[in-house]
C-alpha cells in the first residue's frame, strides 16, 4: 500500500512536472514571437555619412554650424557670407540690445569692412552674430532650403519610396532661435509610437547626437528642407 502511495506521488509530480514544462514551452517561445513583433523594423534612414557632427564655436552661431555639418565650409565662412550679404550696408544694428549693443555693431562691422575674415580670425567679436530674425529665411534659401511641412517629413522618413533630404529644425525662443540638423531615424512596427522608434539629430549646442521621439520634435516651430 506504502509503495502504491509512493508510486501515485511520483506519477503525479511527474505529471505535473510535464504540464509545467509544456505549459513553459508554448508560453515562452510565445512570448519571444510577440517581443520579436514588437521590434520589428519597419524602415530606416541614415544621414550620418552626410551630417558631421559639428559644435557651435560660439554662442548663436547654431545655423552656420549646422551649414558646415552638410558642406565642406567652415561655420565661420558662413557667419562672414551672411555679414557681406546682410549686415555689412545696414543702416541700423538689427540685433536686440542685450544682444548685441550699437556700439558692439558697429565696431564689428568697421572691422569686417576691414577684413572679411574677421568672424574667423576673431570669433569672439561676432559670438551673437546669428542670422536675425527678419533675414533667416532668405539666407535659407540662399543656401538651398525651403520650408516643409511635419506631414511632408514624417511622410518621407515613413515610407519606402520617398526620398528624405537634409533637413534642418528651428526652434524659436523670444528673440533667439535654435538649429539642429536631422541625421537619420528608425521607425519600428510602422508606428512612431512605438518606444524603439527614433529619431537622431545633430545638436551644435550640445556637441552630440541626440534621440527624440516624434513629440518631441514636435516642440521645434519651423522645418527647412533641402
Amino acid at each position: 500500500m506504502k509503495h502504491s502511495l509512493k508510486l501515485k506521488s511520483c506519477v503525479f509530480t511527474f505529471r505535473s512536472f510535464m504540464v509545467i514544462a509544456v505549459s513553459l514551452w508554448v508560453v515562452i517561445p510565445l512570448k519571444g514571437f510577440a517581443q520579436a513583433k514588437k521590434s520589428e523594423l519597419t524602415r530606416e534612414v541614415d544621414f550620418s555619412s552626410q551630417v558631421k557632427m559639428v559644435p557651435q564655436k560660439c554662442h548663436y552661431w547654431c545655423y552656420y554650424a549646422c551649414l558646415e555639418a552638410v558642406t565642406d565650409n567652415l561655420q565661420c565662412f558662413y557667419c562672414s557670407d551672411y555679414i557681406r550679404h546682410y549686415l555689412m550696408n545696414e543702416e541700423s544694428n538689427p540685433y536686440p540690445q542685450n544682444i548685441v549693443s550699437n556700439e558692439d555693431f558697429e565696431n564689428a562691422i568697421e572691422m569686417f569692412k576691414e577684413n572679411y575674415d574677421a568672424p574667423c580670425e576673431s570669433s569672439s567679436v561676432y559670438d551673437n552674430f546669428g542670422i536675425s530674425a527678419g533675414n533667416f529665411y532668405t539666407y535659407l534659401e540662399t543656401n538651398g532650403f525651403g520650408i516643409c511641412s511635419s506631414s511632408d517629413f514624417v511622410r518621407k522618413i515613413s515610407q519606402e519610396g520617398e526620398n528624405p533630404t537634409i533637413t534642418f529644425f528651428v526652434k524659436r525662443e523670444d528673440e533667439t532661435a535654435h538649429c539642429v540638423a536631422f541625421v537619420g531615424s528608425k521607425l519600428y512596427n510602422n508606428n512612431w509610437n512605438d518606444p524603439n522608434s527614433v529619431i537622431y539629430i545633430m545638436d551644435p549646442g550640445y556637441s552630440d547626437i541626440k534621440s527624440y521621439t516624434l513629440s518631441e520634435l514636435y516642440t521645434y516651430n519651423a522645418i527647412y528642407c533641402k
